[in-house]
């Protein structure tokens, strides 16, 4: 008996391992690049007139490798579906209907799109993410999920340390420095956000790898600093501190709360008597070196007010799923502000110039029905996939308010979307997951 369960257990880590190689490959094709962080370099010494405008090239034209990276997504999903699914699942709960809601009005955007093309080639990758998750959903349960979360995001991060050494780009000892490695610093802060959610979740229930997983953990944080990356690192902390917060039980909770609110306000007062030279170095340490536009939230405040007018122009109905980043749009804003701008920097935004005031309750419908019923499932049955989602969930909230990776068609998305079709064809009674390692996908 004990023989044949190890078998089980190594080939559903087998399996795991193929689904987080397709996946992780996928997203290599669509959104990596070797020498970026060589570009990103010259970037930053580049006066913005000089420089090119990628983000509008890419827009404007269809790359091959990103085609082939969301087939290959897509595909991994359809192939799932030759496998029996791993546990009873459920399609006529409301937070399916929800999300399909939310799916089928972004979808019809294409009718009143500004810029059909646009909308139709960003309707069609979203089609293939969720041909993804539907297929993949019937192996994977949340604390699968977090594991690929690790195994996808660490291989990303260590993949970009050998590619910066490789440029001669590694150099976190110099002023201005940030780390990309494959992706833009920003992209690769949401890698290490990730992984450290994923590790910080599974720590509570992982006996045998808890010092590998802190390990991992030091390794996501580390990265997560030398990106930069305010947003993500706050949005993290943010996150955290709830997660926190749901591990602890009845007095402990009340305590913990307590504490933070009052270690707060005494930094709050301490900060009021601090001189001039100390609050300028609280400033930069809060502004993790990058001190350029702090008060206008890196030039986001002008973009946004731009933006709001042209949200106002169709408030209900939006300009159509993904069509305002047209290349048009993305050089106008550009060129306005001097910086390079392929979206609002603001995933609330974002949604109202995609799909209108509509749009935008139907997402966030979605996704705090989707973390109630988490946080309820959390309270009745703790476990560390559900706590993975709650961490998650409201990582995307917080990261939301001054970055549009949430929703998009980048990896985070693809792990939130995940988790939240999940949380919907799982029941509760089917949601608890084994303490070590993967689900076994035989049964």
């Amino acid at each position: 008996m004990l023989e044949h369960s190890s078998k089980q257990s190594a080939s559903s880590w087998t399996t795991l391992c193929l689904l987080a190689f397709f996946i992780g490959t996928s997203y290599g094709l669509i959104s990596h690049s070797w020498s970026i962080s060589r570009t990103f370099e010259i970037e930053e010494q580049t006066q913005f007139h000089r420089q090119e405008n990628r983000a509008a090239l890419r827009q404007k034209n269809v790359t091959p490798s990103s085609t082939i990276g969301y087939g290959l997504l897509a595909a991994t999903g359809a192939c799932c579906l030759l496998w029996p699914a791993s546990g009873r699942l459920c399609w006529r709960s409301t937070l399916v209907w929800l999300g399909a809601a939310y799916l089928a009005w972004s979808v019809t955007s294409v009718v009143w799109a500004t810029s059909s093309a646009v909308c139709i080639r960003k309707v069609g990758i979203l089609a293939l993410m969720f041909i993804s998750i539907t297929g993949m959903v019937r192996k994977v349960r949340l604390n699968d999920l977090a594991w690929m979360c690790i195994i996808i995001c660490l291989s990303f991060i260590v993949l970009g340390i050998f590619a910066e050494l490789a440029q001669g780009t590694f150099r976190p000892w110099q002023a201005g420095y940030r780390f990309s490695g494959t992706v833009h610093p920003n992209s690769q802060a949401m890698h290490a956000a990730l992984l450290c959610i994923a590790c910080g979740c599974l720590l509570g229930t992982q006996r045998r790898s808890r010092w590998i997983l802190l390990g991992i953990l030091g390794i996501g944080f580390a990265a997560l600093v030398m990106t930069k990356s305010r947003t993500s690192l706050g949005a993290l902390l943010a996150a955290g501190l709830v997660t926190l917060l749901l591990r602890v039980r009845g007095p402990q909770r009340i305590l913990l709360a307590t504490t933070a609110i009052s270690l707060l306000c005494i930094a709050g007062i301490a900060y009021s008597f601090t001189t001039s030279a100390t609050a300028d170095s609280t400033l930069d340490i809060a502004s993790m070196g990058r001190r350029e536009n702090v008060s206008s939230l890196t030039g986001r405040l002008p973009l946004w007010k731009a933006l709001a007018t042209r949200a106002a122009d169709r408030p209900f109905l939006g300009h159509g799923f993904g069509s305002f980043w047209s290349s048009k749009n993305i050089r106008k804003y550009s060129e306005m502000f001097a910086w390079s701008i392929p979206h609002a920097h603001n995933a609330y935004l974002d949604i109202v110039l995609m799909t209108g005031m509509i749009g935008l309750l139907l997402y966030l419908a979605w996704v705090l029905s989707s973390l109630g019923v988490a946080v309820i499932r959390h309270e009745t049955t703790p476990t560390s996939g559900v706590l993975f989602a709650i961490c998650l969930i409201l990582f995307s909230l917080v990261h939301g308010l001054a970055e549009s990776k949430f929703p998009s068609h980048g990896m985070g998305s693809y792990f939130l979307f995940f988790a939240l079709v999940i949380l919907a064809t799982r029941p509760s009674n089917t949601i608890t997951d084994p303490e070590e390692g993967p689900v076994e996908f035989g049964r």
